[in-house]
């Protein structure tokens, strides 16, 4: 019995450990690969406002609309493509 508690701790152990280190792989890839910096978003935080998010930069808050923030969506990427 004491050696299937030691079993399972390190088992334990090792799981945790195995847990942490594919986390932080897949933070790094993500930040340094900068997927999260070309991300555009619309969020609603509060019922009736919109929020224009860029990564992880707000670009543009307290917009009574959908369609209004829409339109600054696509605004963002058509400065991005060099369009306009």
């Amino acid at each position: 019995m004491a050696n299937a508690k030691n079993y399972t701790d390190a088992l334990a152990r090792a799981f945790q450990n195995t847990k942490e280190v594919m986390m932080a792989n897949i933070l790094n890839d993500v930040y340094s690969t900068h997927l999260v910096a070309d991300y555009n978003r619309i969020e609603m935080p509060r019922r009736g406002r919109y929020q224009v998010w860029q990564g992880t930069k707000i670009v543009a808050d307290r917009i009574k609309h959908r369609r209004e923030a829409l339109a600054v969506m696509k605004l963002l990427k058509e400065n991005k493509n060099g369009t306009s």
